[in-house]
């Protein structure tokens, strides 16, 4: 089993003419982690960012900054989920997820190393894009686009944000007679499988809870 390290991801919102819409930024095919994946700008915690989850604060809008060059304020940041990977992922990051508006007047840009390209695109769009094959996406992401595609607002999404705790997620791999799907459990709720042998990804109910990380 991989050891498991600690990230950050930032959710950027911002009100357009079609809803609110969320920043994806496509990784580099030259990137060890997640090559070619459409992500939220995020990366590892780093020592010196500790303790958790200040650290993965500090972390995500350090990572944000240098991967999108939007700067942010730490108390801006508003949590929304927490995902612990599957034991048998090469590489394993528990990663939190926070949401924050994008400041007005700044330009999302990209490196040309890491990240290649850019996109403002509403949670549905994303999805859309992806279940049509032509935008790769990680399950968290996949779930994070779901969860906010209900909402008309960045405001209404930050407010909903918090008025609840941040979710706690864990997974695992495993297969059946039908393929092969990610067991999901969210603390303190009943798991679910996210089936990812086919396009379009489906989520199904599930009896059973995933081993812990």
């Amino acid at each position: 089993m991989a050891e498991l390290a600690e990230a950050a991801t930032c959710v950027l919102l911002r009100d357009g003419r079609s809803g609110v819409e969320v920043l994806l930024l496509r990784r580099s095919a030259a990137q060890r982690a997640f090559p070619g994946a459409w992500v939220f700008p995020g990366g590892q915690v780093d020592p010196a960012d500790r303790v958790r989850p200040e650290a993965a604060r500090r972390a995500a809008v350090r990572e944000t900054r240098e991967e999108s060059g939007i700067e942010l304020e730490e108390d801006t940041l508003v949590p929304w989920s927490c995902w612990t990977p599957p034991a048998q992922a090469p590489r394993r990051f528990r990663t939190w997820f926070f949401l924050a508006e994008a400041p007005p007047g700044q330009a999302a840009r990209v490196d040309g190393r890491e990240s290649v390209e850019h996109a403002w695109l509403t949670p549905a769009a994303a999805l859309a894009r992806h279940a049509a094959g032509d935008m790769v996406l990680l399950p968290p992401t996949w779930t994070t686009l779901g969860e906010l595609s209900g909402h008309r607002s960045a405001a209404g999404i930050l407010n909903a944000a918090r008025a609840r705790p941040p979710a706690i997620f864990t997974s695992a791999l495993s297969r059946d007679e039908r393929g092969r799907f990610l067991l999901v459990t969210a603390e303190g709720g009943a798991p679910y499988r996210l089936r990812l042998d086919g396009l379009p990804w489906r989520r199904e109910a599930a009896g059973e809870a995933p081993p812990p990380p």
